[in-house]
């Protein structure tokens, strides 16, 4: 590939079939029509040196944040930067996802804030858990904000927050990674294992008790037929489908390395992963 850094950070697709690629230093990739195209050049300061994370919008926009925080959005090749002056609660976004009506839902250390497309306006924020420190966010197809913390999981809806801890549902407090599939089943990604919340019950995987090939959860990517994609931090890839696993490694697939830490599905179909040695296409 022409990729010019082989630790993948982050992979997202946009509805024109391009696949947005940033690396451990920094890089910002585009992959179109067999082409590789570096963007960096074009990326703010402030984002160049620091691991960047991705998120998309329906209309093509490209949601850009680093390790520091820093939150920027590209959209027709334009640039803009949202900081506290611009209404987040806190200059440091640990973790975004965009709805299907364009919004964008910020878990920041202080707090969950939603910011809302065409323009870009910080538009409302809402009152945040026990410790307000947000890790990881998913939107169910109710409307649901799920929100990872350091101590537990949390459910934003319609004004309410209900909390999840390892007393009453998840295996871990620690929060590494959510994802909600569109039946509205909600899968937790933890240090260690994984769990499913569907219709109000709690059910846990681990590589004790299932087919799961690594207890530290790092990527989560629910499919409409009711697949799972998961990326372990050492155990490489695994499929859940139909209550059966299937697990890809560098030893019995084009996986290069059995450390994940992305995953996403382009328009036409294709399973991009990112790992610690370069992507893959499955």
């Amino acid at each position: 590939s022409a990729l010019p850094e082989n630790w993948i950070n982050d992979l997202a697709a946009t509805k024109d079939g391009a696949l947005w690629v940033t690396d451990h230093r920094g890089n910002l990739t585009r992959f179109y029509q067999g082409q590789w195209q570096l963007i960096s050049g074009k990326i703010p300061p402030f984002l160049r040196s620091q691991e960047p994370y991705l998120t998309t919008s329906p209309n093509g926009t490209v949601w850009v944040r680093d390790e520091g925080g820093s939150l920027a959005c590209i959209y027709q090749g334009r640039w803009q930067i949202f900081t506290v002056g611009r209404g987040l609660p806190h200059n440091r976004v640990n973790t975004f996802r965009v709805t299907s009506d364009g919004a964008l839902w910020v878990g920041t250390p202080g707090g969950l804030t939603r910011i809302q497309a065409d323009p870009w306006q910080v538009c409302s924020g809402t009152p945040g858990l026990a410790r307000d420190w947000i890790d990881a966010l998913t939107v169910a197809p109710d409307g649901a904000v799920w929100v990872g913390t350091p101590r537990g999981l949390g459910r934003f809806h319609q004004g309410r927050w209900q909390v999840f801890t390892r007393e009453n549902g998840i295996l871990p407090d620690k929060v590494l990674s959510l994802a909600a599939a569109p039946d509205g089943t909600v899968w937790v990604g933890t240090s260690a294992g994984l769990s499913r919340w569907r219709q109000g019950h709690w059910q846990d995987f681990t590589k004790e008790n299932s087919g799961l090939p690594g207890n530290r959860v790092t990527a989560l990517l629910p499919q409409p037929d009711g697949t799972l994609w998961v990326g372990t931090a050492t155990g490489g890839l695994a499929r859940l489908r139909q209550g059966q696993w299937q697990v890809f490694t560098p030893e019995n697939s084009k996986l290069p390395s059995a450390q994940v830490y992305s995953l996403t599905v382009t328009p036409d179909g294709f399973l991009w992963v990112g790992t610690l040695k370069g992507p893959a296409r499955f």
